[in-house]
């Protein structure tokens, strides 16, 4: 669900490209290429050939290149730039420190690196005139400012989870070792207790069955632990009811 949620607004990305584009009388050429590439990178996030990590990355370095492709589109408005705020808000949807990361990144990239290399492509100059460098440093802690919410949101829901599963884990734990007791205690203890009577009545062949009752379903429950971790329920089982009667005639 929260990988849809990401691949709808990735598409919602190529449709404002393309409004964008169109409103500032960008170039065809200009606006296809920024919209297939982001468009490539949604095709890639939905394709089941590749790993769930893999899509997951894919779709945040859609949402990544979408967010530079439209501050190259709005001709470097201040206000483009937050879309990469909401790039990263969807990147922390997925509750995986990588994905967050991934955009982040590409940010570090983008306003220290190529913004260095081309300030005209990222900023408009009558809103920053000559001050990039700075402007860079404002744009990207303002933009991981504004994601810290949802960033924290992701990791305390991340640490709920765990510790749901946690206390899950220990509940099942808890009632396979009262399921483990309770069989113990009907088919091993029981048949004993009643060998030891019928040793004290004499009936040697009668304790002799019970103890072979108490062996059976001892190796039946051991089985089952070496299998799978689980009690195999011996009072349903065709063995365990022949060897019954037997023992009670």
């Amino acid at each position: 669900m929260r990988h849809n949620v990401v691949l709808l607004f990735l598409c919602l990305y190529i449709f404002l490209l393309l409004a964008v584009g169109s409103i500032n009388y960008t170039s065809t050429s200009n606006i296809l290429t920024v919209v297939l590439c982001t468009a490539l990178y949604a095709a890639l996030a939905t394709s089941e050939k590749v790993t769930q990590p893999l899509r997951q990355g894919l779709a945040v370095l859609g949402l990544a290149t979408g967010s530079s492709g439209l501050i190259y589109l709005s001709g470097g408005l201040l206000i483009a730039h937050l879309s990469f705020a909401l790039a990263l808000v969807l990147a922390a949807l997925y509750q995986e420190k990588i994905t967050y990361l991934v955009v982040l990144s590409y940010m570090i990239f983008y306003y220290f690196i190529f913004a260095y290399i081309n300030p005209l492509v990222v900023f408009n100059a009558s809103e920053v005139g000559k001050e990039t460098v700075r402007w860079s440093i404002i744009m990207f802690f303002l933009n991981a400012t504004f994601s810290l919410p949802s960033m924290m949101a992701a990791y305390f829901s991340t640490l709920t989870t765990k510790t749901e599963l946690k206390m899950n884990t220990l509940l099942s734990n808890a009632a396979l070792r009262e399921r483990q007791a309770v069989e113990i205690h009907d088919n091993i203890v029981q048949n004993l207790v009643i060998a030891k009577y019928k040793l004290e009545d004499d009936d040697v062949a009668g304790a002799n069955i019970e103890l072979d009752l108490a062996l059976r379903n001892a190796k039946i429950i051991v089985d089952g632990l070496i299998e799978g971790g689980h009690v195999n329920t011996l009072r349903d089982t065709s063995s365990n009811a022949d060897l019954t009667k037997l023992g009670d005639s």
